[in-house]
């Protein structure tokens, strides 16, 4: 069979050209290009084509559950169409989508740092920067350069799913049922053999597996009870050439696959090459197009280039090395001898043993293999039979193979297509089986209070009782839970259920049993054999079903007895405190070290930086302040003093036990300069004061901003000058009263932390970042303007992309709601815990402008709303301010009507004055 035989082969599920364009004439869309074609116009044409028997009973209508939709919404790894006309159609793997999101990572990459890159990652990270909305990076499976094109350019066939996703369905039924986890799954391929180009059909994937026998992300165990996670593999290559000399290439890093083999006048001389050691001829040769698509391993079957030094030095078992014969070869054996782990935990008799070394041979581990990994399957993959009588019956074996002794299960094959079907668990508790891939949305984004059914959690005021989510209403942001019990001594559910607001109930990360994560039995009477379980399911019983990966055999726990192996995240969104010690001196003595320097080395650093500055007025901005059209300060406000200053800093200051009593003659000229700006400049709802104590020590106000969630709400800081002002960005700490509920603002962690990139607390382009003409006023401003704005659900990274999408905009409404009961929350703690030294200006706020009893009132009318049917509650919401939330979901409710009557409580008080 020819290579374009093969291939139209494995893709004769598809339409022709011909039978494409006669839909078209149906329908009325004759005359019209393919790509130019609306999402409803592409249904209506696949819906012709079905009707017709056109498409076999994998890629059925739109509205079967086993049948694609013709999505022009792709995502990352999704598998598509590239020429849906066309007579052979070719097939390619989304890199990157516009949906996907941009951290904003990709602006921080200077010209160092690419040119470190491979010559691929500099074209990706180059048409990244270039990625418009709509637009995908596609990867084509001919080996040829990935591009950017049109998402209605492509056609998705199959999507990149695993057992655990957060998936959305794309049928009229998906608000009803909310969204889905992935629970069950099934896959099939077709497969060319690489040597022969012999290729099968829809070829269950649990047949086959990786040609390699460890890849990276492999769990791995090694004598002693120590579980890892394999990050890096070295491979010992051998190669053949034509005149059957054989060599282990003494750097394999330096092989590069070859091109097109047909060009090459050395390969042209001869009728037949030997690949595995079998006799082919030049026609049966892997192409560049089969083999440089994702091929980063080399596999057996691969034409090689071979540089003279990975030769010269290499061990030959048979021949010697010939320059001029000896360039190019066939990868007939490639072995991974060496393994790079990060050891994770012990399970072993000796917990408290030092950890194995990092790199271990091949040898002397076990690959562990997941239950899920014979669903991952993707377009390019290198794959083997499990079983050889099942190769052989797969592919037939010729008598010149037999003669060989090569066990046909040893063939590397490629991936040419797959097919992905997926069970579902809904939010409202039912089950979908057998849904194909391409009916499934992913949810990049989950709100952070979303749970689904067979999760087990914990009230955030109790962490000890444990519950099982029976189901989740996710428009009202309901959850119904049943809670464990203790009998007998086993851990059963109670038959009781009760409802919770979704704002109440948490997850915790060593109870985050997520199908396979990893964990260690905790009872001392189980044998070592079954100590080190995957995670497959929980039932709806509440008991954790798992396998016992040393003995492969499946089994049923309490969640109690499973200790979760987490793994460490590197992301960088550590929110822990930042580190003070750098910046405490010691009451006695004139010199304190800091990160090995005295007062008097940094002293002279920051004289370095006033220098420079000495011309420039620090009285007013000298780089553009956040622009004041954005901010709306609440016109009910009291005429304060927006720059005072106290005696005392109060006990309870972030930096009170951090005073810098030797501060730099150059930081008190500075500190004076921006005394006088903070005096002068001052924008209106920002509240800053200084203390004569600590002249380097501020406590700030601000009040939230018009027509945000935060309105009415007073948000505390506390800032100090470092030593080396203004040559780094100050200290600034923010007060949360959340009560555990989560950060009232992506910015605003809980702990304290402030994520602004002026801060150098988050990464960012050249001009947001701090430099010494900057100013702690235009700290103070990025909040009041950037951070506290109407959607601050967008202030996450990478999720702008996602404003005015569907996810986006929904997402955003549910992160207002939070913010809008935090901030109750925050007032009651704010009323009950007066913040120092702004106790009057809390007081002329709340009771003499009447903020209290705007607050209350306006709780009290978004509660009536959102309870009431909503043709009733219309003429509520017309009482409303344009700009105010009008209604939010029940499960907000249940939270905020607690708040609003502790506030009308004070306010019937203050009323009885």
């Amino acid at each position: 069979m020819s290579k374009e035989a093969a291939i139209h082969h494995s893709l004769s599920s598809f339409p022709s050209a011909a039978q494409v364009e006669h839909s078209m004439k149906e329908v009325g869309l004759g005359g019209q290009s393919v790509q130019s074609l609306t999402h409803d116009e592409r249904q209506r044409i696949l819906a012709h084509l079905n009707s017709n028997g056109n498409i076999d009973e994998a890629y059925q209508s739109p509205s079967s559950p086993n049948g694609p939709i013709l999505s022009t919404a792709l995502y990352s790894e999704d598998a598509v169409l590239l020429n849906p006309t066309a007579t052979i159609p070719k097939y390619g793997i989304v890199l990157k989508s516009a949906r996907d999101g941009d951290d904003g990572t990709t602006d921080l990459i200077d010209e160092e740092d690419e040119s470190e890159m491979s010559r691929q990652e500099a074209h990706i990270l180059k048409l990244t920067r270039t990625l418009k909305d709509k637009q995908v990076i596609i990867a084509p499976g001919d080996g040829k350069a990935p591009y950017v094109t049109n998402e209605t350019d492509v056609v998705l066939v199959d999507r990149a799913l695993m057992p655990g996703d957060i998936v959305q369905d794309t049928s009229a039924q998906q608000s009803s049922k909310g969204s889905g986890v992935i629970i069950g799954m099934r896959q099939s391929a077709s497969l060319q053999q690489i040597s022969s180009g012999f290729e099968i059909k829809d070829v269950d994937t649990s047949r086959i597996s990786y040609s390699t026998d460890v890849d990276v992300s492999d769990y791995v165990v090694i004598e002693g009870g120590w579980v890892g996670r394999a990050v890096g593999c070295a491979e010992q290559i051998t190669v053949q050439f034509l005149d059957l000399s054989t060599c282990v290439v003494r750097y394999p890093d330096l092989l590069e696959i070859a091109g097109d083999v047909d060009n090459n006048s050395f390969l042209k001389t001869q009728r037949s090459v030997f690949v595995n050691g079998l006799k082919c001829t030049i026609s049966q040769l892997v192409t560049e197009e089969l083999i440089n698509f994702l091929c980063f391993r080399l596999v057996a079957g691969l034409n090689v280039n071979c540089p003279p030094e990975c030769l010269r030095d290499g061990r030959w078992t048979r021949g010697h090395f010939i320059p001029r014969k000896h360039k190019i070869g066939l990868v007939i054996d490639s072995q991974t001898i060496l393994v790079t782990v990060q050891w994770l935990a012990c399970f072993g008799s000796n917990p408290s043993g030092s950890p194995p070394p990092e790199k271990v041979p091949r040898a002397s581990v076990r690959v562990l293999m997941g239950s899920w990994c014979s669903y991952s399957f993707q377009l390019g993959d290198k794959v083997v039979f499990k079983d050889e009588e099942d190769a052989k019956r797969t592919f037939p074996i010729t008598h010149a193979q037999a003669a060989t002794g090569l066990p046909s299960h040893q063939f590397t094959l490629n991936v040419t297509c797959t097919k992905t079907w997926a069970d579902v668990l809904w939010q409202d508790g039912s089950v979908s089986t057998g849904i194909y891939s391409t009916n499934l949305l992913p949810v990049l984004s989950p709100d952070e209070y979303e749970l689904w059914p067979c999760e087990i959690v914990v009230l955030k005021e109790n962490q000890e009782k444990l519950g099982l989510v029976v189901s989740v209403n996710a428009i009202d942001r309901l959850a119904n839970i049943r809670w464990y019990e203790t009998v007998n001594s086993c851990m059963v559910l109670s038959s009781t259920v009760e409802e919770l607001s979704l704002f109440e109930l948490e997850t915790p990360e060593h109870l985050d049993f997520t199908a396979g994560c990893i964990g260690l039995v905790v009872d001392e009477d189980t044998p070592e054999v079954n100590r080190l379980v995957e995670i497959l399911r929980i039932n709806r019983d509440g008991q954790v079903v798992v396998k016992y990966m040393l003995s492969n055999r499946e089994g049923v726990l309490p969640p109690s007895s499973i200790f979760k192996i987490v793994e460490d995240d590197d992301d960088g969104d550590s929110e822990s405190d930042d580190d003070d010690k750098s910046w405490v001196t010691e009451e006695d003595g004139d010199e304190v070290e800091l990160d090995g320097r005295t007062i008097d080395q940094v002293e002279d650093s920051v004289i370095k930086v006033t220098n420079t500055l000495e011309t420039m007025d620090i009285s007013t901005p000298s780089s553009p302040l956040p622009k004041r059209g954005t901010i709306s300060v609440p016109s009910q406000l009291p005429s304060w003093d927006l720059f005072a200053s106290s005696e005392s800093i109060p006990i309870d200051h972030k930096y009170y036990n951090s005073i810098q009593r030797n501060i730099p003659r150059a930081l008190a000229k500075r500190i004076l300069s921006e005394h006088s700006m903070l005096t002068k400049a001052l924008p209106p709802g920002i509240l800053v004061r200084s203390f004569e104590d600590q002249t380097d020590a501020f406590r700030c106000m601000i009040v939230g901003p018009e027509g945000t969630a935060y309105e009415g709400c007073l948000f505390f800081f506390d800032a100090r000058f470092p030593l080396e002002y203004p040559s780094v960005p100050p200290d600034l700490f923010f007060h949360s009263y959340d009560g555990g509920l989560g950060k009232i603002n992506p910015n605003l962690y809980e702990n304290g932390r402030v994520c602004l990139s002026i801060l150098g607390t988050w990464s960012g382009n050249a001009t947001e970042s701090w430099s010494p003409a900057k100013s702690l006023m235009q700290v103070l401003v990025s909040i009041q303007g950037l951070v506290l704005n109407p959607e601050p659900y967008f202030n996450e990274a990478g999720y702008d992309s996602h404003r005015n999408t569907p996810d986006g905009i929904r997402n955003s409404l549910l992160y207002n709601e939070k913010t809008l009961m935090l901030s109750y929350k925050f007032i009651n703690h704010i009323l009950r815990h007066p913040v120092a030294p702004f106790e009057e200006e809390i007081k002329s706020f709340y009771y003499g402008e009447g903020w209290l009893k705007i607050m209350v009132e306006r709780g009290q009318r978004i509660c009536v709303a959102s309870e009431t049917p909503v043709d009733t509650a219309a003429a509520t919401e017309k009482s409303a301010p344009p700009h105010e939330i009008k209604t939010v979901s029940l499960g907000c409710v249940k939270l905020l009507k607690k708040e609003v009557a502790l506030l009308d409580k004070m306010l019937l008080v203050q009323q009885d004055v």
